[in-house]
């Protein structure tokens, strides 16, 4: 036996170092669980709606029965959307090997560009008739609805030089004075 002062170190026990190290880890997983309960509140439950834009997003803002007539409505022009997508995507694609190949052909390019454009016109004029269709099913009050709701999900869409609800947002969706 030794005189003098023990370490808990000789008798078994944990250094400073690795108690220190031992909290922070517990810290970090604590702060790691509370940010995943409080990310799961403040997103919501995985069922709601949340990454739908247009009138499917709005759908589910509306009693049950009235969004299921919208729902209903989108189910029948779904494959001709996606049909439309995917030519898009298949312009967006050739344009981009158009570019990328050598040698570098400039009208080649513009008539790669415009097929993007076009196929880009068809899906936004089906997507825009289907609107229409559909806004028409929608009450005097749900049209407002719709409305509010839009440029809550896009304000960007609506607003310049500021952001809608505030300071020096204009009210009437015109830039201000320079």
């Amino acid at each position: 036996m030794s005189i003098g002062s023990v370490s808990q170190v000789d008798e078994g026990g944990w250094s400073k170092r690795k108690l220190r190290t031992a909290l922070l880890c517990s810290l970090a997983v604590n702060l790691l669980g509370v940010g995943l309960i409080a990310g799961a509140f403040i997103a919501g439950p995985p069922h709601v709606s949340r990454g739908e834009f247009g009138l499917k997003g709005f759908s589910h803002t509306l009693p049950k029965d009235r969004g299921e007539v919208l729902r209903q409505s989108f189910q029948q022009h779904r494959p001709k959307i996606r049909e439309l997508r995917e030519a898009a995507r298949a312009a967006r694609l050739e344009a981009t090997s158009v570019l990328v190949a050598e040698p570098y052909d400039k009208a080649k390019l513009r008539a790669s560009l415009t097929g993007i454009d076009e196929a880009e016109s068809k899906l936004r004029s089906l997507v825009s008739d289907y609107f229409i269709d559909a806004a028409e099913k929608l009450t005097p009050q749900e049209r407002v609805a719709l409305g509010e709701w839009w440029k809550q999900r896009q304000p960007r869409l609506f607003w310049r030089g500021g952001e809608p609800g505030k300071a020096g947002a204009p009210e009437n969706g015109a830039t201000k004075p320079e």
